[in-house]
């Protein structure tokens, strides 16, 4: 005759091999069920690394730009990174070629005009007329007017004179204000031509 409780333990195998079962399901049930809030299908694979063929594409250096970018000094380029002259620029060189001709490429710069005034009364210098022998002709130079002090006051001027360079001059008249009068003092010069950085009139009004 068999023991009772040799009976009740082969009972209890199969049934703890059931209950086994049962937990291996439901718990391969629940993994799969949590599985799709863990990860978008499709874009992580079985290692957990990112499907690239479903992940959007990566904008390359070129793409992250605008097409038109203005160059940072605000100038537009063209295709080859030259700079384009705008248009300001356009009319500030032909404003400047226009400019050139104005003074001639035969004038005499930086002629020195000296004026003493030796009269006991001030004076107030305006301009000088020069005889250019070269040129044959009288010829004018407005000068700011100042006033010289009487007694010795003295004034320098610095000026540019027209169609002059290297010619002959050798006379000068002097056109000045005293006491509300308008004066033209003539003056004999000895011959030079005109230079720059020359002292071409050193006047005095005695």
């Amino acid at each position: 005759m068999k023991s009772p409780s040799t009976t009740r333990s082969r009972l209890t195998v199969p049934r703890t091999g059931l209950a086994l079962v049962a937990v291996s399901l439901s718990a391969l049930m629940g993994c799969a069920d949590a599985a799709p809030d863990e990860a978008a299908p499709g874009l992580v694979d079985e290692a957990g690394r990112l499907d690239h063929e479903q992940a959007p594409p990566l904008l390359d250096e070129a793409q992250e730009r605008p097409p038109s970018l203005a160059d940072p000094s605000g100038s537009p380029r063209d295709g080859d990174g030259a700079s384009r002259p705008t248009a300001l620029e356009g009319e500030a060189a032909a404003l400047g070629e226009l400019q050139q001709p104005l003074l001639g490429s035969d004038t005499c710069r930086d002629v020195y005009v000296s004026v003493r005034n030796f009269w006991s009364d001030p004076i107030t210098v305006r301009s000088i007329e020069y005889y250019n022998a070269s040129e044959g002709r009288w010829q004018t130079e407005d000068l700011a007017n100042r006033t010289l002090d009487a007694n010795g006051g003295l004034e320098v001027w610095v000026e540019d004179l027209e169609n002059t360079e290297n010619d002959m001059i050798y006379s000068v008249n002097l056109l000045f204000d005293h006491l509300g009068h308008t004066h033209n003092l003539h003056f004999n010069l000895p011959d030079r031509n005109c230079m720059a950085g020359l002292v071409m009139f050193d006047l005095f009004v005695d």
